[in-house]
């Protein structure tokens, strides 16, 4: 599984991060799950913070992201799910 004080794995990119993690979960979950967190992924996650060393990333970097991605968020319905 994954590891993220495994050293080859904080010697890279979030973007090539997110790939490893995305290819070493694969196993695991149903393809409609994969797809949808690869958009995410791809969409929220790597535009924002894809260029930056996983090593250099800081609990204030995540939680920036986060607010940012919260911000942008449409409401979601109950009833529906989207």
């Amino acid at each position: 599984g994954l590891d993220p004080a495994d050293q080859s794995r904080t010697d890279c990119t979030l973007n090539e991060f997110a790939q490893i993690f995305v290819n070493d979960t694969k196993g695991h979950k149903k393809p409609n799950s994969i797809t949808k967190e690869q958009s995410m992924i791809d969409r929220h996650i790597l535009p924002r913070v894809g260029k930056y060393m996983v090593s250099e990333v800081s609990t204030i970097d995540v939680t920036r992201l986060l607010n940012a991605i919260a911000t942008q968020a449409k409401p979601i319905s109950i009833k529906t799910g989207q």
